[in-house]
């Protein structure tokens, strides 16, 4: 890992790794202009229902809109964003 420049353009490559329940994680990866590996780091969202504010499971509108499914959790998929 390396510093990050202010003018320097960076690549984020990020991904949904896991999806459980009403829980999703989701891992970055940050590279530099000269594709070094410079810093890694992940989210964990959870779904709240919006009247009692518990957790409840995301709705499979979401899931088939991400493009995943709850056999995600064993799979690693990834979309780079520039």
């Amino acid at each position: 890992r390396r510093s990050v420049y202010y003018d320097e353009c960076l690549s984020v490559r990020c991904g949904i790794v896991s999806v459980r329940g009403a829980r999703m994680r989701i891992e970055y990866a940050i590279y530099g202009e000269d594709e070094t590996l410079r810093t890694t780091g992940h989210t964990d969202l959870a779904c709240l229902h919006t009247e009692t504010g518990r957790p409840r499971r995301l709705p499979d509108f979401m899931l088939a809109r991400l493009g995943v499914t709850e056999s995600l959790a064993t799979e690693k998929r990834g979309v780079d964003v520039v």
